[in-house]
């Protein structure tokens, strides 16, 4: 009889502590989730490849008012990689395109892009941890803010941008944030300063 209650009050202090964390993770979401759709400078109606060039648009304005040197882009194939390069040509940026695996991406493009001082890294060679419930917890925004973020981490894991200077970091198409990363070991230190479009 002792054995069972003590069992059951460990059963009760156990999922007391599993309740509390929860609304406290969907508290913090809760609260991220309204200070970003305070934040947003730009929605998008439709998701999708055709906001590329109204998104880089925005990136080069943002540059340009906070003075900020170092672009990440999440870019698969290319596409939005050379798009990037091209818009931003003219300005005192470097980049950071962050690919999934090199058979997928241009080595012709890689190969500028490295000639031109800019960086190009691939997800699966980097060790980084992202966990999943903060994935969760992004992809209710979009799928765009939870690589913008991802890809932050990866280049900081990299080297290839200070976790002392603010960032601009392409998600998607459709999506960028103002973002002060850290190593994906320090997570707490990451910080979304502005969402500068995303899609609606």
């Amino acid at each position: 009889m002792l054995v069972y209650a003590r069992y059951s009050y460990l059963m009760k202090t156990d999922l007391s502590k599993v309740f509390i964390s929860i609304m406290g993770k969907i508290k913090i979401v809760l609260s991220f989730y309204l200070l970003m759709r305070y934040l947003v400078r730009t929605y998008f109606e439709v998701a999708g490849k055709e906001n590329i060039d109204k998104t880089l648009e925005l990136v080069k304005k943002m540059t340009e008012e906070h003075g900020i040197k170092n672009v990440i882009v999440a870019s698969i194939t290319g596409f939005t990689a050379e798009k990037a390069l091209e818009v931003l040509k003219d300005m005192d940026v470097t980049l950071t395109v962050v690919s999934t695996e090199r058979n997928r991406f241009s080595s012709d493009l890689q190969r500028k892009l490295e000639e031109k001082r800019h960086h190009v890294c691939f997800s699966r060679e980097v060790s980084y941890d992202y966990p999943d419930l903060v994935k969760i917890a992004f992809r209710r925004f979009s799928q765009g803010v939870k690589v913008a973020v991802e890809i932050a981490i990866i280049a900081v894991q990299k080297g290839f941008v200070s976790t002392e200077e603010d960032v601009i970091s392409v998600g998607k198409w459709d999506t960028a944030l103002i973002i002060k990363p850290a190593k994906s070991d320090n997570f707490s230190e990451l910080k979304v300063r502005e969402l500068i479009c995303m899609p609606r």
